[in-house]
């Protein structure tokens, strides 16, 4: 709700207007006027938005590894992983919402950041093929189940994680952050074999959106538990948005967090 004035501000009035605005880290980021109201929530210091999933990406990475961000809005974490290493840590972002990818790749370049490749595209568990997107009004949350009256429809293409990776066309990951407003399961089916061979950590969100998809929190730590040994994290957020704990759990019934984080067993957890 937060949101939703500066958004309709930004439709309505800014509509052919060039936004530029800074992080706290110092980060440049071009705005789709339509979203103006996610950016500024997102990139204000994580008071109003979280960033305890950007702390822990940030732990995870040393410079020379590949960070895959699926689901990368309009990148957040993709620009500020990308400026804290200075360009050291490769990044392959994949959004399907056409404005929100334009808009990334242009927020790479005011960084003179090169190494970011933006993917407009979605990624699922079937090879190849299109699949309607449903973008809600005044809002940078889009989903392939529409979570709103009226939604807008676009086209967008689908691939998985499995086949860019085999193909060549992106390097293996060392992390994966996915948020895909529900759709998580799917995207970790797509990535079975990335998984079980390369082993990188994962993390992910799994809160009510994917009652929307006849998902589970469960279903997404069996997916990841059939790949190989996994151990499984709750991300914690301070009242402020920080990173505040990465506690163990032994099962997903025993998660109390909608971000959680999975590493391989022999993989130990970051430090707070």
């Amino acid at each position: 709700m937060r949101a939703a004035f500066p958004n309709l501000v930004g439709a309505r009035l800014l509509s052919e207007s060039k936004i530029v605005l800074r992080s706290a880290s110092g980060a440049r980021f071009a705005v789709e006027p339509s979203d103006l109201g996610n950016y500024l929530s997102m990139l204000n210091g994580g008071f109003l938005y979280p960033r305890h999933v950007l702390d822990t990406c940030l732990r995870l990475l040393v410079p020379g590894d590949v960070f895959f961000d699926v689901g990368a809005n309009i990148g957040f974490v993709t620009i500020e992983v990308a400026h804290a290493f200075a360009g050291e840590v490769r990044v392959f972002a994949f959004e399907p919402q056409p404005g929100l990818a334009e808009k990334l790749d242009v927020s790479a370049a005011l960084n003179g950041i090169t190494s970011v490749r933006v993917f407009d595209m979605l990624l699922g568990e079937e090879l190849e093929g299109t699949t309607t997107l449903y973008l809600a009004p005044n809002s940078a949350h889009a989903s392939v189940v529409a979570r709103s009256k009226n939604p807008r429809e676009v086209t967008r293409q689908r691939t998985t994680i499995d086949h860019l990776v085999d193909s060549g066309t992106i390097a293996p990951p060392r992390v994966i952050k996915i948020d895909v407003e529900g759709a998580e399961a799917q995207v970790l089916r797509g990535a079975r074999k990335t998984i079980a061979v390369h082993r990188p950590a994962l993390i992910f969100e799994a809160d009510d959106n994917m009652t929307r998809f006849r998902s589970s929190k469960r279903e997404l730590f069996d997916v990841i538990a059939s790949c190989g040994d996994y151990r499984f994290y709750d991300v914690v957020a301070t009242s402020h948005g920080t990173l505040d704990a990465i506690r163990v759990i032994a099962s997903a019934d025993a998660s109390r967090s909608d971000d959680v984080l999975a590493l391989p067993a022999d993989r130990p957890p970051p430090r707070i």
